[in-house]
């Protein structure tokens, strides 16, 4: 499973989803600062951060592109399980 957080904060949800879920890949957004370090931090102390992209912004302007790479993932793996 792959999760999207917007506005991830410090790592909320991004982090349960990556230590105790099934989440094989996440990617947070978060404008301040200061709380994507401290999530960037929380990533590394938890062992996570190879599975973790933190995009540091606005998430209405840095996930647009973002959302079209995961939803071409999406119909190649379709495409490729009909194979």
């Amino acid at each position: 499973e792959r999760v999207l957080d917007m506005y991830a904060g410090i790592g909320y949800y991004t982090l349960p989803a990556l230590v105790n879920g099934n989440a094989r890949f996440a990617v947070a957004c978060e404008w301040n600062v200061h709380a994507a370090n401290a999530l960037r931090y929380n990533l590394k102390r938890n062992g996570v951060e190879k599975r973790a992209m933190v995009l540091q912004g606005d998430c209405r302007v840095t996930l647009k592109a973002l959302m079209d790479r995961f939803d071409n993932n999406d119909n190649n793996n379709n495409n490729n399980s009909n194979s």
